[in-house]
């Protein structure tokens, strides 16, 4: 038998050139092949990438703290040329971002002949940490933004003056304008809304649900929910969710401060102008605190165009695009998916409790939709937000990769919709269902249909309950969350829906 080859070993710079290469959609058995090491090496480097990550960095930060002989690399007439370029581009205060390094950089590597090169982010953190470029020296925030606005799709849009506030007045008009603006990665922040239809299910009636929305119609079937993080990941606000006027059974006496999102109301379930603003002004309060100052990114609508001289500590800027934005690069899709995984959970759970599909439906309260939301969101990470801030654009200088999608739940959700029998819809369809819809009014004096009143549980638990399976497990559940909500106790409420999640999950499963 032939003697065993001796194990590679690879260094960190490698290792990250491997995750990199992974996550750029390759196979771990041809990345293996490439780097001459086994299958199980690879998949051992994307187990512990975050630690590989860190490590690197930290290597990177040693190696700048302590003199050292600069020897010179095969590729160092490629980092000098694109080094002058990139000087260059400063003197004429042109916008540069990382994208735009790592593009002129294989530029030049092709003019070089050099095809060994690659321009990876690796290699971009390395050159600008060699070099002492910062983000607050590549002043292009965002160079997607620019480059809209020289296809043609106009200026950086901005109020007009007499609905400015005092603290966006000195906002520039144009990209170059605000190209010259400096903040640090983790003062940027981005601010978006997305409709999601609650209660929905792909049903002969989602179609004709979806239509109505759009018009504002079935305001109580809808939620209009904000969302805000900033470009690093680590800070994500409290997700803002915007509901017709609750009648009393909607919260069963639960205060709404006692939820995990900010609870606000419009007849229509619309963001309008005084509620960004009233957002903002804690926002904004929020930021004094901490004695920071942030950019706002958020989109040029009707609903942010706010006059308050008492908003200091946030600078606004507007998207040409809605489409362009951070957390449409993923992130609201994900938590959509997230979200209606748990609704179609819940279903499941409570078919035995009531007689037909339009009882379980309406059984689905806003809190229901209030907690289901918030872990959805909690559920996104860092990585996963990095991501999409580096596909919009901003010169991430941080080696990430989108977050593998969790294709098992998606494989439960679609044996729940074949158990219920939903037929017709697609389950991604079913995902995206509510995806486009308007978040703010687009008709002027609509007005919306009264808020309908939930169904609420009426029989009350047995003195000596009997659990025999995990649905009147779940009933007795609901009646537990129902009892918190009366007494506004937010303790017992918080337990009874993580235990709620949890039974939900050991359905679906069961059912698979």
């Amino acid at each position: 038998m032939a003697a065993n080859r001796k194990r590679k070993k690879l260094s960190i710079e490698e290792k990250i050139t491997v995750i990199e290469t992974v996550g750029s959609g390759q196979s771990q058995r041809s990345v293996a092949k490439l780097f001459d090491v086994s299958k199980t090496q690879v998949q051992h480097i994307i187990a512990t990438k975050d630690e590989l990550l860190l490590e690197y960095q930290e290597t990177l930060n040693n190696s700048q703290s302590r003199p050292k002989r600069h020897r010179k690399t095969n590729n160092e007439e490629i980092n000098e040329a694109t080094l002058k370029w990139y000087h260059e581009r400063r003197s004429q205060n042109l916008p540069v971002s990382g994208s735009m390094l790592q593009e002129k950089a294989l530029e030049l590597s092709r003019q070089a002949n050099n095809e060994t090169f690659k321009a990876s982010n690796g290699w971009l953190h390395a050159f600008i940490k060699r070099n002492g470029i910062v983000l607050k020296e590549c002043n292009s925030i965002m160079s997607a933004v620019t480059e809209a606005t020289a296809k043609g799709h106009g200026d950086l849009a901005v109020p007009s003056s007499s609905t400015t506030p005092a603290a966006s007045q000195e906002q520039p008009s144009t990209s170059s304008d605000f190209v010259t603006d400096t903040y640090q990665v983790q003062d940027i922040f981005n601010f978006i809304e997305t409709t999601i239809l609650y209660r929905a299910v792909p049903d002969e009636n989602l179609a004709s649900l979806v239509e109505e929305s759009k018009k504002g119609i079935m305001a109580t079937e809808r939620i209009t929910v904000g969302l805000c993080c900033n470009l690093t990941g680590n800070e994500k606000e409290m997700p803002l969710v915007i509901g017709a006027p609750a009648s009393k059974e909607d919260f069963r006496g639960l205060h709404t401060d006692n939820l995990p999102v900010t609870w606000e109301t419009q007849n229509g379930a619309w963001m309008t102008t005084e509620l960004f603003d009233k957002w903002l002004t804690n926002f904004d309060a929020k930021m004094k605190m901490q004695g920071r100052k942030t950019l706002l990114w958020v989109e040029n609508s009707p609903s942010h165009q706010v006059n308050n001289p008492d908003i200091t500590s946030v600078r606004i800027m507007y998207y040409p695009q809605p489409q362009l934005q951070p957390l449409c690069r993923g992130i609201i899709d994900t938590v959509k998916s997230s979200y209606r995984q748990f609704l179609l959970q819940e279903i499941l759970a409570r078919r035995y409790q009531h007689k037909s599909m339009d009882q379980m439906v309406k059984s689905v309260n806003v809190i229901d939709a209030c907690y289901w939301l918030n872990y959805s969101w909690e559920k996104i990470t860092c990585e996963q937000i990095i991501y999409c801030w580096q596909q919009a654009g901003f010169p991430v200088v941080c080696a990430t990769t989108p977050a593998q999608r969790d294709h098992n739940l998606d494989r439960i959700a679609q044996t729940i919709l074949d158990i219920l029998k939903f037929e017709g819809v697609s389950l991604e369809d079913f995902y995206n269902c509510d995806l486009d819809l308007p978040t703010y009014s687009v008709i002027e004096n609509h007005h919306s249909s009264p808020p309908q009143q939930c169904l609420s549980a009426s029989n009350s638990p047995p003195d000596k309950p009997t659990i025999n399976s995990y649905e009147e497990a779940s009933e007795l559940v609901q009646k537990l969350k129902q009892f918190a909500a009366e007494k506004n106790n937010t303790s017992i409420l918080n337990a009874a829906m993580s235990i709620n999640k949890e039974i939900n999950w050991q359905v679906a499963i069961e059912n698979d």
